[in-house]
């Protein structure tokens, strides 16, 4: 390991924060996504901003002078580099079909998923061969164009979420097969303080992913991240999402370390578990995916853990199938999440669709762990060893040398977690209470298990 910050390779340049010390592995392969020397980013805004950020989308896409960061060139990590700082074939030994849980219309996605794919020299994946599909979430066929001004502004940003999923799966998996499970906007929340409202959007993806698997579907990735709740946690809306046989993966969140579900920001709502999002990845039938990022230097790739990626407990729901004892201890017997990670910044990505500002279709770059959850997706259905997966359970059992470990890194984003230094709530829950303290590994990177990055990142497809 050494100390690098803002290393650059000529295929991308790191364009959000990222982590002072980091991993070390070797490239297995030359990176060819030449994208030139792409202007500096100045900051980052959130794909799904506003109120539009009550519909779990969590995603960050890069900035220039306030506005979004657009190239004519792919601009940050492509499909090749995470092949080669994985040690992934170019052609997956298995043609899984991946589906990839979305909200809103995009009647373009097909046409802008071939760009990515001949950019990276990726095989042809459309819906003439049968290799896209696009449908709703009972399974019908796929959502119309939005009609009203807030429609086309929801899927306007939904769409960039959606394009990243459909681009990072490609990339993992480029012989597999691709599924758009579209939820119509009208199935998410309107009031951000209403738990019922989570409720029955929840309630949605869990239809999504039946559907999906009802479809064909081998692994199924969610990048949506909502508030927990008593009715999501438990009973037939976590059940929905339980199928031994299908690999399920969701986005760890981009809030950092959250304690015990309830020290994101804002104010504890009534009938939620907590304030920070922690559906679905915190059910124990899921693989929580995690974050890092990743720099190159000298042929090497490095990676630590990403800053903003979620960790935590979840009290009161079990831990994953196979998880070890000593892992969920460090969260009382309960739910202790990462699993596994994956690059979730400064990712090349393209879309043409926006309804709603009429700009110019082009290449962006995105970050969150709503990147990392479609790559894992894309790597258990590339592996094809499927028939025993329950949740993380095969990755647990799986021989040492399938991850590279995460040695370093940290997930405190102050002042919403550890504001003493180490991994605490971020404020006591009556004046008179200290602050919940937690093992160190559950919001530091190490040797071994940690919060920010699980197991760490695959090396290959031996874990899958």
């Amino acid at each position: 390991m050494y100390r690098t910050r803002n290393k650059r390779r000529r295929s991308g340049r790191s364009v959000f924060a990222g982590v002072a010390v980091l991993t070390a592995m070797t490239l297995t392969a030359p990176p060819a996504s030449a994208a030139g020397d792409p202007p500096r980013a100045q900051g980052s805004q959130a794909v799904c901003g506003g109120t539009l950020a009550m519909f779990g989308c969590r995603s960050q896409v890069a900035t220039v002078d306030g506005a979004i960061l657009r190239g004519t060139k792919p601009i940050g990590w492509g499909a090749d580099d995470l092949r080669a700082a994985y040690g992934l074939p170019a052609r997956s030994p298995h043609r899984g079909t991946i589906a990839l849980i979305n909200v809103g219309s995009y009647p373009t996605l097909s046409d802008d998923l071939a760009v990515y794919r001949k950019q990276y020299g990726l095989p042809a994946c459309g819906p003439g061969d049968g290799c896209f599909r696009q449908m709703d979430f009972t399974g019908g066929p796929a959502l119309p164009a939005p009609g009203t001004d807030d429609e086309k502004l929801i899927a306007q940003g939904s769409a960039i979420e959606t394009a990243l999923d459909v681009d990072m799966a490609s990339a993992t998996c480029p012989s597999c097969r691709l599924l758009s499970v579209q939820i119509p906007i009208g199935n998410g929340p309107t009031d951000p303080t209403n738990a019922a409202g989570y409720d029955r959007y929840a309630a949605a993806f869990g239809k999504a992913v039946r559907t999906a698997i009802d479809a064909g579907a081998d692994a199924v990735s969610i990048s949506y991240a909502l508030p927990g709740s008593e009715n999501t946690l438990h009973g037939p809306i976590a059940e929905a999402l339980d199928h031994r046989g299908v690999a399920i993966t969701a986005a760890a969140g981009d809030l950092g370390f959250n304690g015990n579900g309830n020290t994101g920001p804002g104010v504890t709502i009534p009938g939620f578990t907590g304030s920070a999002a922690v559906w679905p990845q915190a059910l124990p039938t899921v693989t929580a995916v995690g974050g890092t990022t990743l720099v190159g230097k000298n042929h090497r790739y490095l990676q630590g853990a990403w800053a903003q990626g979620g960790s935590g407990c979840t009290p009161g729901v079990t831990p994953p199938e196979d998880q070890p004892a000593t892992v969920s201890a460090l969260c009382r017997g309960s739910r202790a999440s990462t699993d596994v990670s994956a690059v979730a910044e400064n990712l090349a990505m393209y879309t043409s669709y926006r309804p709603a500002d009429h700009a110019e279709a082009g290449w962006l770059v995105l970050a969150g762990t709503s990147a990392a959850a479609p790559q894992i997706a894309g790597m258990y259905a590339a592996g094809g060893k499927l028939r025993d997966v329950h949740g993380p359970n095969t990755l647990y059992r799986a021989p040492s040398p399938a991850f590279s470990d995460i040695e370093s890194g940290a997930n405190l984003i102050p002042p919403f977690s550890g504001t003493d230094g180490h991994c605490s709530a971020t404020r006591a829950q009556k004046p008179d209470e200290s602050l919940t303290r937690f093992d160190d590994r559950m919001c530091r990177a190490g040797r071994g298990w940690d919060g920010p990055t699980g197991l760490g990142v695959p090396h290959g497809l031996l874990a899958f």
